[in-house]
């Protein structure tokens, strides 16, 4: 007999497609300096962007443990659904920021809530062994889809315009919260109060610190995380400047995708 909980593994990978369809991906900056922000203004808004992520991590977790994971989840994506319409329409920094704040929303509700999901639901299957596996296949699914959607959306931007893409966005990004909200929520056994929650996360803080490895890993990660995310928002401006085709830009971001995807499938 099939567990009922198996059938959130198909829909994860469907979820992780479809609510990650982003259109541009290859030209987000080039939309922003078309409306007259300078690089300054930009990189201030991913500044506040990754801030507030940080300091969204905590409620949004305990918002998914009250009221469950598939609805952090189905919201998330609905706040980017928000936050792209926005940018659609938007043609000023103020707006942009409103904007920057609905997708901050989008990766603190959706961030571990959607891993953690997974994994419950493989521990109801009793097929929780298959967690990495099956969570890295989904990553690399999403660093794939990136990669095709960067040399789709760099040429249907100069056919339709940078707002379109967005609008386009947003439409695959509510289909991707319907989807969200058809998973099977699995059962909570041990419910997790406020005040476990965060003595929990004051252990993990501890753990870090007083492990040189962990912390060395986290640090790791971060530099490299943030050299990552600093070259796809200087790409693209890069290329524009230079004398080259812009349909190369979808080109250096395709491989960029694609070699991220190769590590994390090698891996």
């Amino acid at each position: 007999m099939t567990n009922i909980y198996e059938s959130n593994i198909w829909k994860f990978y469907l979820y992780r497609i479809v609510s990650t369809m982003d259109l541009t991906v290859s030209t987000f900056i080039l939309f922003l300096l078309s409306n007259n922000l300078t690089i300054t203004q930009v990189m201030t808004l991913q500044t506040i962007f990754v801030a507030l992520i940080l300091l969204l991590e905590i409620p949004s977790g305990a918002f998914a443990d009250i009221y469950g994971k598939k609805l952090s989840i189905s919201l998330g994506i609905f706040c980017a659904t928000i936050s792209y319409l926005i940018f659609a329409v938007g043609t000023n920094y103020l707006t942009f920021l409103i904007a920057m704040i609905f997708m901050a929303f989008c990766w603190a509700l959706t961030s571990g809530a959607d891993s953690a999901l997974l994994f419950d639901s493989l521990k109801e299957a009793k097929k929780e062994k298959k967690y990495a596996k099956i969570f890295g296949k989904g990553n690399f699914l999403v660093l794939l889809n990136w990669a095709f959607l960067a040399l789709i959306g760099s040429y249907l931007s100069i056919h339709i315009g940078y707002r379109n893409l967005f609008l386009i966005s947003a439409f695959l990004f509510f289909i991707g919260s319907i989807i969200a909200i058809s998973f099977k929520e699995p059962p909570i056994h041990k419910k997790v109060n406020e005040n476990n929650y965060f003595r929990h996360i004051a252990e993990a803080v501890k753990f870090s610190k007083d492990h040189k490895v962990v912390k060395n890993l986290i640090i790791y990660f971060g530099i490299f995380a943030a050299l990552g995310h600093i070259t796809w928002i200087l790409i693209q401006p890069f290329y524009e400047q230079s004398t080259l085709p812009s349909y190369l830009i979808g080109i250096a971001t395709f491989l960029y995708f694609i070699s991220a995807g190769a590590r994390k499938s090698a891996c």
